[in-house]
Order: C-alpha cells, then sequence, then structure tokens
C-alpha cells in the first residue's frame, strides 16, 4: 500500500515536530489565555507533559502492532467489520483536520492578506497545491521537510531575540487570576490539539522504522521541542501585548509580529511568522492528506491510492465548505467538535486496540494450555 515511499526516522521525527507546530503556534497562545490568562504558559507547560504519557501509549501500542499500520493492524485484530469502522472513523477524523488546517489559512488570508479573494478559490488553491505534493510523494515531503526545517528554527530564534526587549515581567501577574482550573483546561485542549491528533502517525511510522523505541524518540522530540517552541511564544504574547489582548485576537504571533520592526535593521517580520505557519500547516495537512488517501486506497481493496489524489482533492473543496462555512462555527467546532473526535481517536481506539492485544493473547494462552 505504501508502494516505494519511505523516509529515515530523523525526517519523520522532523515532521512530527512541524505537524505540531502547524496550525498551533498562531492559534494556540490565544486559546490558552482565553483559559488560563496570564498563566497561559503554565497551561502550555501542563499540557506538553500530558502529551508525553500518550507519546508512551501511542510507542507502546506499536511494539505490539509488528511493524504494521495501524488500519491494518485494526483489521488483523479486530476482523473486516470492527476494523473497517475503526478505518473509518480515522477516515473522517483525517478529512476533518485537512478541512479545518485548509480553513485556517485561507480564514488567515481573506483576513489579513486577501480580502477580496473569495473564499472558494482560495480552498481551491490551496487543495490544488497539496495534490500536487501528494503526486510527488511523501518522501519528496519528508526531504522538503529537513530543509524547511533548519530555516525555520533560524527564523524562530531571531523572532524571540528580538521580543525580549519589548517583554515586561509585570503582564505575568497575577499567574493564578484564572485558578488551576483554567490551567488544566488549556493543558487538556492542547492534547486535543495537536497531540491526540497524532495517532495518525502510526499510519505512517512503518515508513521509517520498525522499532517501537524510536518512534518513542520521535514522538517525545515533537512534543517536547515543538511545545517548548509554542510555550515561549505564548508567554511572549503575554508579556507584550497582555493575558486580554492575546486572548481577543485569533492570530496572536501574527499580531506580535507586526509590532517589530527588526531593531531597525529590517521590518515586516510578521511576513516571515505567516511564512512559518504557511509551511508548518502545510506538512500537517500533507500528513492527513497522505492518511486519508492510504485508508481510503485500503477500505475499497485498491493496491494503489495515487489515483484517487485528484478526484480526493475535488471533492475536499466542497467538504470544507460544508464543514466549515464560516470563521464563527470554523471557531465553534475547533473548541466543540474536533476536541471529541480528537478523543475518540487519539484516545479511545489505541486503548481498544491494546486491550484486544491483551485479550487475543489471553485466549491464546488459554487454548495452549486446553
Amino acid at each position: 500500500m505504501r508502494g516505494s515511499d519511505s523516509m529515515n526516522i530523523r525526517q519523520l521525527s522532523i515532521i512530527m515536530l512541524l505537524y505540531v507546530l502547524g496550525g498551533a503556534i498562531s492559534l494556540l497562545p490565544s486559546v490558552f489565555a482565553k483559559f488560563a490568562g496570564e498563566a497561559a504558559w503554565l497551561a502550555s507547560i501542563g499540557g506538553m507533559g500530558m502529551a508525553c504519557f500518550f507519546a508512551l501509549l501511542y510507542s507502546g501500542l506499536y511494539k505490539r502492532m509488528n511493524a504494521q499500520s495501524i488500519d491494518e493492524y485494526a483489521f488483523k485484530k479486530l476482523g473486516r467489520l470492527a476494523g473497517g469502522v475503526i478505518n473509518l472513523f480515522l477516515l473522517l477524523l483525517a478529512m476533518i483536520l485537512i478541512a479545518g488546517n485548509i480553513r485556517n489559512i485561507v480564514g488567515f488570508l481573506t483576513i489579513q492578506l486577501l480580502p477580496e479573494t473569495p473564499m472558494t478559490v482560495l480552498i481551491f488553491v490551496v487543495v490544488l497545491l497539496t495534490s500536487y505534493a501528494m503526486k510527488v510523494g511523501l518522501t519528496s515531503i519528508a526531504r522538503a521537510g529537513e530543509l524547511f526545517f533548519p530555516f525555520i528554527l533560524f527564523i524562530l530564534f531571531i523572532f524571540i531575540i528580538f521580543l525580549t526587549n519589548d517583554a515586561r515581567l509585570e503582564e505575568l501577574e497575577p499567574i493564578l487570576g484564572y485558578g488551576w482550573e483554567g490551567i488544566a483546561k488549556g493543558a487538556l485542549f492542547f492534547q486535543t490539539f495537536p497531540f491526540w491528533e497524532m495517532v495518525l502517525f502510526l499510519s505512517i511510522a512503518p515508513m521509517a522504522t520498525s522499532r517501537a523505541t524510536m518512534l518513542r524518540k520521535a514522538f517525545l522530540f515533537s512534543i517536547i521541542f515543538g511545545g517548548a517552541i509554542i510555550t515561549m511564544l505564548t508567554l511572549f504574547c503575554i508579556m507584550i501585548e497582555g493575558a486580554e489582548l492575546t486572548g481577543y485576537n485569533v492570530f496572536p504571533t501574527f499580531r506580535l509580529a507586526q509590532s517589530l520592526h527588526g531593531g531597525g535593521f529590517f521590518g515586516r517580520l510578521e511576513i516571515l511568522m505567516a511564512g512559518i505557519w504557511f509551511v508548518t500547516i502545510f506538512f500537517k495537512t500533507a500528513v492527513c492528506y497522505y492518511v486519508s488517501l492510504t485508508l481510503f486506497a485500503r477500505m475499497v481493496r485498491s493496491k494503489e491510492w495515487k489515483p484517487f489524489i485528484y478526484p480526493f482533492g475535488f471533492f475536499m473543496v466542497p467538504f470544507t465548505l460544508v464543514i466549515s462555512p464560516n470563521s464563527t462555527y470554523s471557531g465553534y467546532a475547533t473548541m466543540k467538535i474536533i476536541p471529541v473526535l480528537t478523543f475518540i481517536g487519539g484516545v479511545g481506539i489505541p486503548l481498544i486496540l491494546l486491550a484486544s492485544t491483551f485479550v487475543g493473547k489471553t485466549r491464546g494462552e488459554n487454548i495452549n494450555e486446553r
């Protein structure tokens, strides 16, 4: 099913990190500020800690999968019917995430850069670009991730350096103004976006490694490194813009970049921040796109997934408009609907598959004893 696509564990780790950053670096500081106020950065740190547990859960499941993808393993352990239901849910989850990612990009473009351009046209262009990327293969996308990775880190480093001059520590007080409950809510939301979504990487992991220990290191690298970047950006959003303004802005890091002028050497740093966001969310969309295609191909018992690239892309245009018709509903879905879906996909399904593994093992031992 995977064909000639392959990548090494370094490339997989980088793709995972870009997936974590995709969308999150622009949207999460605002969500954290709404939940936890001045303690938004503590919510981010707490979310990182919780996510490490799920990294262990996913790598533990992968150890029992014997280098199979999660869809193959679901069919093997649960049968055609139950396994098909799980794969159908993962397919729908990946498609909804694609639609959400596309809607985030288009929403940003229509609000900040291209307000006169029809939304349908922008959605079509984004889908077309992603479809072309799928045509060249996930291997090429992984190599592109390696190429972009150092530039993204360098720009973020420069960005943070310039931010330190305007930071005000007094903006972090009172630390527990929203109480521990707000911090817990923010940390829990961090799981739904993006950590529980990373269950989809169990469809890609066999391309890179058959060893669960290597996959665990890749998960932990992306969670800790990506979480640290998001925590730093959240911290500076609070220290410079304040918790109230950060919670009010839809794209607080872009607003933060607009206020910088590069120490007088150069300006328009917000374009660099927007560029980072576009690149990272593109890789996130590409991962979801690939998983959707391979899951669909397996469900229709096709040995190739590439013939479905452009038909799937054309379907995603109206699907995105239906799933997220406007920014108001998009915000509602992000806060209320998608967390439930990611909980089922990122927590429920792995636990079901792990339970089926232990049940199958117990039954096998009982048969051998007889």
